[in-house]
């Protein structure tokens, strides 16, 4: 989730007219190597946590939440995105800035879920789980 992040900050401060194709390309390439590692492992975690008999259940619950999860950052990058555009000047310039502001929404969303899994991680840590 900190490479997500990472990256996608990049993306926020990179993201104008003039940025180099290249530049963008590896933020682009950065996040989809973060959401590689992340996904896979959230994924890896939560069946290898489930007993046998309620694995099947334990699959949908977590592709749906993962589901509600893209559905509800989708729609709050879009209030952000249009509450940023309506602010925005006319033009690519505009427009970039305001899709670069837009995904900052992501990284807090991130960083509130990097500090929720530790929490998560330190109480088991704790407990000697």
């Amino acid at each position: 989730m900190g490479i997500v992040a990472i990256s996608l900050l990049a993306l926020a401060i990179l993201i104008s007219p003039g940025t180099p194709l290249w530049a963008l390309m590896s933020a682009v390439v950065l996040n989809g190597f973060g959401n590689g590692i992340a996904w896979t492992s959230v994924s890896a975690i939560t069946s290898a946590s489930l007993p046998p008999d309620v694995a099947g259940a334990g699959s949908g619950v977590f592709n749906a939440m993962r589901s509600l999860g893209a559905a509800i950052g989708a729609a709050g990058v879009g209030g952000v995105m249009q509450a940023r555009l309506a602010a925005a000047p006319d033009g690519p310039a505009g427009h970039a800035a305001a899709m670069g502001q837009s995904l900052v929404f992501f990284v807090v969303m991130l960083a509130l879920a990097l500090v929720a899994t530790s929490a998560m991680r330190a109480d088991r840590d704790r407990r000697g789980s």
